[in-house]
């Protein structure tokens, strides 16, 4: 069966979404909000099941975002977390960094000219 999926909101469903985050999806203080600041005769049940079918076409938006988002040339990457070690694998990496870091030979003899005060 093909989803006929809505990619456009209407201003009463922006205003039901508002609403209901706002009353933390509590539909009864959402539908008498509705109803009385912006005019929409939602019932509890109307938002309920407006809210419903936004959500389900939200989802199946993103689920068709996810299959197109993902190259077919796409290996795994072989990390096994059962037999890896990602702390190993970090020190490792970290040892290796600090190894190609530049060394500074810091010597009592060396002035810096920085320190001098400037006219």
């Amino acid at each position: 069966e093909e989803c006929m999926v809505e990619t456009s909101v209407s201003t009463a469903d922006a205003a039901l979404a508002r609403t209901l985050r706002r009353h933390l999806f509590d539909f009864e203080a959402a539908a008498a909000e509705l109803s009385e600041v912006h005019g929409l005769s939602y019932g509890v049940d109307e938002c309920r099941l407006r809210w419903a079918l936004l959500h389900q076409n939200c989802c199946e938006l993103l689920a068709a975002e996810d299959v197109q988002a993902v190259p077919e040339d796409v290996t795994p990457s072989g990390f096994n977390v059962l037999k890896d070690s990602l702390s190993d694998q970090l020190s490792t990496l970290f040892r290796n960094v600090r190894a190609d870091l530049p060394t500074m030979a810091v010597s009592d003899n060396d002035t810096d000219e920085s320190d001098e005060e400037v006219e």
